[in-house]
């Protein structure tokens, strides 16, 4: 169950929080053909880039030994052209982003998965160089930024406080804003909802406390 979850997981954050997915319809002539301008959008990571080779280079890809130098990950892609570029940018990490799976990895490269590698390189390159140097290599088909990931309750500087002071208590009754709050009684319950509310028609009120404590776990 957690292998699934965690394939199920990589595939989301891949293509869910990537800043492109550009096809690069016109190899040598930078993203999206001659002359178009390549925006690196905010919140992309430095020295990091995903990139996805056509299916002729899965053979190549597959049987690149682990490079020694880079401990357990690879450091160039056994691909002539594309290991140029990556000298030029000064790349040290060449990985495959979805790893061997033997259980998934029929599905994986069914969905062309497996030609998905992530790049990192010296920070100091500037990403919108690099980016245009990889996009102009024939062997890859398709490119991709690296987004920063964010814990869900992480804020900027000063926000988290001031949305601390604008939510009301937990002991508030305008601690939820769910207009159908009131009938939700197995969350919360203080004796109010009232049966005939619901298709049941019972006259009876669901007795207060018969709930989940909900309220109590909120507090803390």
């Amino acid at each position: 169950m957690k292998k699934v979850f965690l394939y199920t997981l990589m595939s989301v954050v891949l293509f869910a929080t990537s800043c492109t997915d550009n096809d690069i319809t016109n190899p040598g002539a930078g993203e999206g053909g001659a002359g178009s301008a390549i925006t690196i959008p905010e919140g992309s990571m430095a020295g990091e880039l995903l990139i996805k080779f056509h299916p002729a280079m899965a053979d190549v890809l597959d049987n690149l030994p682990v490079s020694r130098a880079a401990g357990s990950l690879k450091s160039r892609s056994g691909i002539p052209s594309t290991d140029e570029v990556l000298d030029i940018i000064n790349a040290y990490t060449f990985e495959r982003i979805f790893p061997v799976d033997k259980k998934n990895e029929e599905r994986t490269r069914e969905a062309g998965m497996h030609l998905w590698y992530r790049v990192t390189f010296d920070e100091s390159v500037d990403l919108k160089e690099a980016y245009e140097r990889v996009s102009q290599l024939g062997e890859v088909s398709k490119m991709q930024c690296n987004r920063k990931i964010y814990r869900a309750n992480a804020t900027k500087a000063g926000a988290s406080a001031a949305i601390d002071a604008e939510m009301p208590t937990p002991n508030s009754d305008n601690y939820f804003n769910d207009p159908a709050f009131e009938y939700h009684w197995s969350y919360i319950n203080r004796g109010s909802y009232d049966w005939t509310k619901s298709k049941a028609g019972n006259d009876t009120l669901i007795k207060k406390g018969c709930d989940v404590g909900c309220e109590e776990a909120w507090k803390k």
